[in-house]
């Protein structure tokens, strides 16, 4: 019977969210558009908060 003489398991050395090197990229693709929602939402909350604030300083328009 033959040995077979190889390498032992391997290690994980780093772990890199989003990509896969076996596979395509959808998971980086994924998790720019998570991002990148997450980012919209808050972005408008903030300008629409900032509306809100100038309105009130101008003293014009109603807040409703």
């Amino acid at each position: 019977m033959a040995i077979k003489k190889g390498r032992g398991k391997g290690k994980i050395l780093q772990i890199r969210y989003g990509i896969n090197p076996n596979s395509s990229s959808l998971g980086a693709d994924v998790q720019v558009l998570i991002w990148g929602a997450a980012f919209a939402s808050v972005a408008t909350i903030f300008l629409s908060a900032m509306l809100r604030v100038f309105r009130r300083w101008r003293g014009n328009g109603h807040d409703a």
